[in-house]
Parts: structure tokens; C-alpha cells; sequence
């Protein structure tokens, strides 16, 4: 069968001089380009700089992460470049296990032609040899951006079915690899190429420097990246002039850095203190978290403000060639802008509470009188009409509405009496405000916290009947078994046949009969709490989608997706391209484009979901139905922070 090579190619070499190609060739006739070495460079020299880059310890890291060092492949002649022809007669070429001849061609219509510089050729597979046999056959080629890629969500195209071998052979790399696919380690070389090609840079001018070149010059930006944030080429540990001019130097640069740690070490051991405040149980068997939504919203705040300044160097300090890196970076920037989003909501929060305070106390006045006489109405107009066209019993139904009146009297009046040894309101207001700094999801959470204080009694109200009604419906259930003259087993949980007296069944019969007629009395008022309830849990699933819509939700990787879609992706597509008419006629290769697979919003909407899920899941109509019909109790909202955390990770694993 034909070998026909398949070159990955980078678009900034389109325009390189001719010179040598460097890159990878992991497997047979597949290849990637990094860089092109100058052709003024002798082979030797360029041979004996990429065998330092293999072995600079700094570098084991990459190389390990690409599979192995990168070595020279061939050679790239530009058709505008005069140094060509000293590269088309290479020797290495009769006994290299792989040796490529790309030829660029150029289109004469093009507008570089004209330009001092070279214009951007196609390249074209001249010849290839390998292990002494020439072969001339057609090449698929891969154009490609310096990016990173990856392989998540890939499909090879089904117009090309050579590329299939990418998702069915292993590459021969060592077997601590993970035993990934070409793909896979392809994607590699494609993304860190960037790395080697400035350490190469970097490795050629130390190897041939020119006067005064290397001295004491740090080397770049992005080749400080490569070696982890190391200096290059200069002992940090030494000073440049030495003595004790250099001494007191050193200890001057020092000092901003000591007082800048020490207040970090404070303001963490002031954070470690309020954490165990918020941990600390005042009840056996709950504490502070565990019955209050804005302590647990603060609890986060410190945990995350302790944890930012580790996890940030600890992600300055990891390789940027890894997914996970760039996963955790993207990750915190998200954390940080939603931080900063949420700190300045919470400003506009405050300042409108400062700016509203009147109509805001007067509002809040108004409604708590409105919903007090309310449930009192509620009450009175329960013990004198009929409900749903049943007479309650007047004895009971005085006797049930006349505690519950109770109730609200004595909230009323211990309400009262707590505002009254508050202090004044507007302190109390400015007090809130300054909650909201910490974060507007902090000063909602506060107003949930406050009316769940605020209803106390209303919980306790619905407990109290639940538990009766509970009761009640277990009793009549019982009395129903025994008027149909069964009994239910509890030890093989079944009802059976019971043979009782007369005696029995006639007390069975006239307690069965008056708890049926009592049976509207006691729904009403268990009805009258479970809609208190369920009016209270829908305030507080719209509080609690609130926070955890402020806190939770990448905002940062929406912003991303609007505006910057290259960031995130799902895999990689091959997109075919067509080369120009003229370059058509003695062309046998076929142009690929290396593209990110852009991400959609299924994530996102997935993410609004399952909040939906996790806050309404609880109370559906099944539910709430059993609850209505046989007195079970309805729970209060509970907190999914940790579930969308899962959730908000695998959204983030998209970059």
C-alpha cells in the first residue's frame, strides 16, 4: 500500500525562510511541525541543540507530556527564498528513518508577491524518504493556529476515512502514557509547539551568542512560562554586584513582601476563627450552618478567600501546557468575577436600602400588619362558615381556632417586644447595608434568614398540625380496619382478617364514626397551615435560586462564550480546505484546517436545570399531595451549593 504522510502544519511558517523542519514523528508517516530552524544554521549545531533541550531537566515535564523530544524532519523550501537549493541536496536525507521535502509554492497572483517580505506559501510534498527509499506520493497537510487543543467531543470526519486510524492505533510511546490515541498525543505537539519553538530559539542563541548578547538578560515572557516561572541563563539566588550593597538590597525588596504576608497570615487565622464561630453548635446538633442560609453564604466567602491565594500559585506554578491547568485557571478567574460581580451588586444593594430607607420600613410595616390581620381573618372566617359545603363542629372548630388566635397574639406580642429592645431602625438598616457589602447573594440570604425568623410561628403552627393530623388519619385508618373487621400485622406488615367481640365493634364502630364527622374540622385547619407553609417555602426557593443564581452560575464562562468563543470548546473539527486555481494543477495534497469545536449553550441551560430540579424536585404535586392526604411533613428548602458545584465543574471542564 502507498504510504501517504500526514503533516500537521503551523500557519505562522507559511512565511518562514527555507530551513529545517522540527517537530515530531511519533508513529510512521505522521508528523508535526513545530518551528522552522533557520537554514543558515549548520544540521550539526541544530542536532546538538535539540539533544540539550531533551536533556535540560527544566524541559522533562513538556517533553514527557508530548511523548518525547522533537527532532529534525525534513527540510521546507520556500520558492522565493535563494537559500533553498542548499538544502535540497541534504545527505541526511539517504539515511534518516523519515526525511520530507516540502516545497512552498505561491500563488503569482497574490498581493505578498510585490512585498519585501515572503509571502505566505502552500506547502507541497516534494518527496519522501524513508530508512533510504524515496517515495513520491500524494500528503494530507493540517494547517493549524498555536492554540491549545484538545481531544473531548471528537469525531473524525466521515470524508476522510485515513484519519481514522487516529481513534483506533495507539501510538509507540512509553506505557506510562495513559495509553492515549495519535489524536490525543498529536493535539499535544499542536499545542505545546509554541513552547518548543521558543526554547529552541532560546537554545541556539546560547549556543552561538553574539558580544554581550546573554549577559544577565532574562529570556522571554512565554519561555519563562515553558520553564515554570524559573530564570534562565542567571542564579536567582545571587545578586548581579554582590557585597553588602546587594545585602541591603535584598532585605529592602523583602520588606513590602514580609508585611504583605504577615496580613495574609492574619487576616487568615481571623478567617479560621470566624469558621469556627459559624461551626460552633449554641443547640446540641445544629449549628449555625445548619440553620441559617447567610451563615453558610459567609462560610463560603471565607473558605474561598482563604483557598484563592493557594490555588493562584499553585496554578502560576503548573505546567500551561495541561488541560488541568487551564481548566483550574479558567476556573478561579470564574470564582473571581463572580466575586467581584456579586460585591458590586451588593454595593448597588446597599446604597439603594441607604437611599429607600423611609418607603422601605413603611412597605415592610404595611405588610407584616396586612399579613397578621390576614391569617387572623382567615381564622375568624374558619370558625363561622362552612367549609366546602361540610358543618364543622362548632366545639372543636372554637377550640382550634381559638390556639391558633392564641399563637398569633403571643408572636405578636414577643415580636414586639424584641423590636422594641433592638436598637433604632435605621441602625439595624445600616447594619444590613453593610452586610450587602460582602456581597449582594450575603444580604439576600440575610432577608431569607430574617423571615424564617420572622414565621417562626408559622413552622411551629404547621408542625403542630401536621403531627395531629398525622395522628388523626392514623387513628381513623386503624378504626377503618376494625369496622371492616382486619387488623393490620405488624410483623409481616400486611393487614389481616381479626375476629373481634361484639363490645369491640361496637366501640370501634362509634369512635370510627365520630372521627369521621370530625375529619373536616381538623383538614381545614391542617389545610389553613399547609398553604401558610407552602406560601413561606415559595418565598424562600425564589431567595435561595437568587444566591445560589449570584454565587454559582459561570458568569465569567457565559462572558466567555459571548464574546470570546475560541475559549471554550467541546474537541476539535477538520475543516477541508481549497487552494488557490493555480496551485490546483500540480497539487497532490489535501489542505485540512486544524478548528476548536465552539461550545453551545446546552451547558448552560442544563445548569439553570437542574436548579430548577434540585429547589422544585421536593414539591411536586405527588408530593405535596401524600403530605395533604396523610399528613407527612413538607421539609424545608434545602441547600444544593455542592450539587451545582459538580455541575459548575463539568461546565468549566469545556475550556
Amino acid at each position: 500500500m502507498e504510504p501517504r504522510p500526514k503533516v500537521f502544519f503551523p500557519r505562522q511558517a507559511q512565511q518562514s525562510p527555507s530551513g529545517y523542519l522540527v517537530g515530531w514523528n511519533p508513529h510512521s508517516f505522521l508528523c508535526t511541525v513545530a518551528t522552522i530552524a533557520p537554514s543558515s544554521l549548520p544540521l550539526v549545531a541544530l542536532e546538538q541543540a535539540l539533544a540539550l533541550i531533551a536533556s535540560d531537566p527544566r524541559l522533562q515535564t513538556l517533553i514527557a507530556h508530548c511523548g518525547g523530544a522533537p527532532s529534525v524532519l525534513g527540510v521546507w523550501l520556500h520558492a522565493q527564498d535563494d537559500e533553498r537549493r542548499a538544502l535540497a541536496s541534504s545527505e541526511r536525507a539517504q539515511v534518516a528513518e523519515l526525511w520530507l521535502s516540502l516545497v512552498g509554492q505561491v500563488d503569482q497572483a497574490s498581493e505578498y508577491t510585490a512585498s519585501p517580505s515572503l509571502a505566505p506559501a502552500l506547502p507541497t510534498l516534494r518527496d519522501v524518504h524513508c530508512c533510504g527509499c524515496r517515495y513520491r506520493t500524494s500528503m494530507q497537510l493540517v494547517f493549524f493556529e498555536r492554540a491549545r487543543f484538545d481531544s473531548a467531543g471528537y469525531s473524525p470526519p466521515s470524508f476522510l476515512p485515513q484519519w481514522q486510524s487516529f481513534e483506533s492505533s495507539p501510538m509507540s510511546l512509553p506505557s506510562d502514557s495513559d495509553r492515549l490515541s495519535e489524536l490525543d498525543y498529536t493535539l499535544r505537539h499542536v499545542s505545546c509547539s509554541a513552547e518548543f519553538g521558543a526554547a529552541l530559539e532560546w537554545t541556539l542563541r546560547s549556543l552561538t551568542p553574539s558580544p554581550g548578547s546573554l549577559q544577565g538578560v532574562a529570556p522571554p515572557v512565554s519561555l519563562g512560562r515553558v520553564y515554570c516561572g524559573r530564570t534562565i541563563g542567571v542564579d536567582s539566588r545571587h545578586g548581579a554586584s554582590g557585597g553588602t550593597t546587594a545585602s541591603a538590597t535584598g532585605h529592602a525588596a523583602h520588606m513590602p513582601r514580609l508585611v504583605l504576608r504577615a496580613l495574609v497570615v492574619c487576616a487568615t487565622a481571623a478567617a479560621r476563627a470566624c469558621t469556627w464561630l459559624l461551626r460552633a453548635e449554641p443547640v446540641a446538633g445544629y449549628s449555625f450552618l445548619t440553620m441559617s442560609l447567610a451563615a453558610r453564604q459567609l462560610d463560603c466567602r471565607i473558605a474561598n478567600a482563604v483557598d484563592w491565594p493557594r490555588r493562584w500559585q499553585a496554578v502560576r506554578d503548573s505546567p500551561p501546557w495541561q488541560q488541568r491547568t487551564r481548566t483550574e485557571w479558567l476556573r478561579l478567574q470564574g470564582e473571581l468575577f463572580g466575586a467581584l460581580l456579586d460585591s458590586m451588586l451588593g454595593l448597588l444593594l446597599a446604597l439603594a436600602l441607604w437611599s429607600y430607607f423611609d418607603p422601605l420600613c413603611e412597605t415592610v410595616s404595611v405588610a407584616h400588619a396586612h399579613i397578621s390581620d390576614s391569617c387572623e381573618k382567615v381564622v375568624h372566617w374558619l370558625m363561622g362558615v362552612d367549609s366546602g359545603g361540610f358543618k364543622l363542629n362548632e366545639n372543636l372548630n372554637r377550640a382550634i381556632g381559638t390556639c391558633v388566635l392564641s399563637l398569633l397574639q403571643v408572636w405578636r406580642a414577643l415580636l414586639r417586644g424584641a423590636l422594641l429592645a433592638l436598637p433604632p431602625a435605621r441602625q439595624v438598616v445600616t447594619f444590613l447595608s453593610y452586610s450587602c457589602l460582602l456581597g449582594s447573594s450575603f444580604g439576600i440570604a440575610v432577608v431569607s434568614d430574617l423571615l424564617a425568623l420572622f414565621s417562626f410561628h408559622v413552622v411551629q403552627m404547621y408542625l403542630v398540625m401536621s403531627i395531629f393530623y398525622a395522628t388523626y388519619m392514623s387513628a381513623l385508618y386503624t378504626l377503618f380496619n376494625l369496622f371492616r373487621g382486619q387488623k393490620l400485622n405488624v410483623l409481616r406488615d400486611r393487614v389481616d382478617s381479626c375476629d373481634y367481640d361484639h363490645e369491640q365493634l361496637l366501640l370501634g364502630t362509634l369512635l370510627f364514626t365520630v372521627l369521621v364527622f370530625l375529619l373536616p374540622t381538623v383538614a381545614a385547619y391542617y389545610g389553613l397551615a399547609t398553604l401558610m407553609r407552602m406560601a413561606l417555602l415559595g418565598v424562600q426557593v425564589h431567595l435561595m435560586a437568587v444566591v445560589r443564581l449570584l454565587d454559582g452560575f459561570p458568569w465569567f464562562a457565559l462572558l466567555q462564550y459571548l464574546f470570546r468563543p475560541n475559549r471554550l470548546h467541546t474537541g476539535v473539527q477538520f475543516q477541508p480546505l481549497q487552494p488557490a486555481p493555480a496551485l490546483q494543477s500540480s497539487n497532490c495534497t489535501t489542505y485540512f484546517e486544524l478548528l476548536s469545536q465552539p461550545a453551545s449553550m446546552a451547558p448552560f441551560i442544563a445548569w439553570f436545570r437542574r436548579l430548577f430540579t434540585l429547589l422544585v424536585g421536593s414539591y411536586t404535586a405527588r408530593h405535596v399531595s401524600c403530605c395533604l392526604l396523610f399528613g407527612q411533613t413538607i421539609h424545608p428548602v434545602r441547600d444544593c451549593r455542592s450539587q451545582l458545584r459538580r455541575l459548575d465543574t463539568a461546565l468549566v471542564g469545556l475550556s
